[in-house]
């Protein structure tokens, strides 16, 4: 990642949530257009899967492409993150349903999210200058953690609560 030296914390904090928006719109448009094919009796499961192997394949693979920038060449982190594309594509599309390609790949993510964190840790963490570094890694790790301690939390007040 780059990160320019204008406008500030707040411009910067503004292009994030720009680029989040423009990840949500995109991703809701396409989502809400095959509920409402569903709901209306003409579903289309296969590219519901394939979805699910576009929105979370991109994650998956970028958390991929890390180990090639730390470890190898940096020729090989386009076509690592290529195949692993095509592989969540693939996956995706040949499971039973898109929730189930959905929630096996967000759980590859997450694994590959904090340990491409640590990776980074352990090659760059002695000589990190810029506090950001920081931030971006704990931010990165929120994003995989918080959801599954809400999901936790929520199971067993489920559970409470239906006891």
């Amino acid at each position: 990642m780059h990160f320019g030296g204008f406008g500030g914390l707040t411009v910067k904090i503004l292009y994030g949530l720009l680029g989040l928006a423009l990840t949500v719109v995109t991703h809701t448009g396409v989502t809400i257009w095959l509920a409402r094919r569903r709901d209306k009796g003409r579903p289309a499961p296969h590219w519901e899967r394939v979805w699910a192997g576009v929105v979370w394949g991109q994650p998956l693979a970028l958390a991929a492409a890390v180990f090639p920038a730390l470890f190898l060449n940096e020729k090989a982190i386009l076509p690592i993150y290529l195949v692993i594309v095509v592989a969540a594509l693939a996956f995706a599309s040949r499971m039973s349903s898109a929730e189930g390609a959905a929630r096996v790949l967000k759980w590859a993510t997450g694994v590959l999210v904090c340990a491409a964190v640590v990776a980074h840790a352990a090659v760059w963490g002695a000589q990190v200058s810029d506090p950001m570094a920081w931030g971006v890694s704990a931010v990165a790790m929120m994003f995989v953690l918080v959801p599954v301690v809400i999901r936790r939390s929520w199971t067993t007040l489920e559970a409470r609560s239906g006891a």
